[in-house]
């Protein structure tokens, strides 16, 4: 059920009880990223990441929530969020 459109749209009713930044904050305090294009009106960032945000900063971990806004639409960039991975995969 996942081809051909992302996932964010396959939440097989998880919808009912909660709401995207309720899932991603299930992997707080560990560090998350999200890219966004801000072009992209159809699916605004905000205020769910924001959320998202919030509850990485009831953590105390508000510094590993990240997010990178880039010019464009709906689609995956790379240019902040890849080094950003690495980054976080070489202090492992």
């Amino acid at each position: 059920v996942w081809t051909g459109h992302c996932v964010c749209h396959r939440s097989l009713g998880l919808g009912a009880i909660c709401e995207i930044p309720d899932i991603i904050g299930l992997a707080a305090p560990r560090p998350v990223a999200a890219e966004w294009g801000a072009d992209d009106t159809s699916r605004p960032v905000r205020p769910a990441f924001d959320m998202a945000r919030d509850i990485w900063r009831a953590a105390g971990a508000e510094q590993d929530a990240e997010l990178f806004e880039f010019d464009g639409d709906h689609w995956f960039d790379g240019t902040e969020s890849i080094p950003w991975l690495v980054g976080k995969l070489r202090a492992l």
